[in-house]
């Protein structure tokens, strides 16, 4: 004894199948966003800490859009101007805005595990609706195939 597939389940399952796939293109648009911030907040991390590290004065590359950049020195080393949403700023010791950064860092880290988890719960689900739907294709061609007569 089978199970009875309708039509109407075949159509809504192709229509979960390809909001899935926007939905897992929209996913892995975020997670390269997600990727590439999380990247920024790192290499600002880093660009503090050697800062904290060394006495003199640094010669940095900074990047002015356009994929180009700008050689700068860093001469003030104690404080640092950080963005607190909305294109405002603030002064603050430069521990402070390591904490800020490393706060802000570990949010991004979170929220990309989250992401990660959405992507794999969706995955696996649009992978189980293609089986469904492949073993409805298979269930159709052996019922058009000619029955051999014995």
């Amino acid at each position: 004894m089978g199970v009875k597939v309708t039509q109407q389940d075949v159509q809504r399952a192709v229509i979960e199948l390809n909001l899935l796939e926007q939905l897992l293109r929209e996913l892995q648009a975020q997670l390269i966003a997600l990727d590439s911030s999380i990247a920024d907040h790192e290499r600002a991390i880093e660009l503090v800490e050697e800062m904290t590290k060394s006495p003199e004065a640094m010669n940095v590359l900074v990047p002015i859009g356009g994929i180009s950049m700008v050689e700068a020195t860093i001469t003030v080393k104690d404080r640092l101007k950080i963005g607190i949403g909305q294109d405002v700023f603030i002064e603050a010791p430069i521990e402070k805005c390591k904490e800020i950064l490393e706060r802000r860092l570990d949010g991004l880290r979170s929220t990309r595990d989250k992401l990660m988890e959405n992507i794999q719960n969706s995955s696996q689900r649009a992978e189980a609706i293609r089986r469904f739907l492949a073993a409805v294709e298979r269930a159709l061609q052996a019922q058009r195939a000619p029955k051999s007569e014995g």
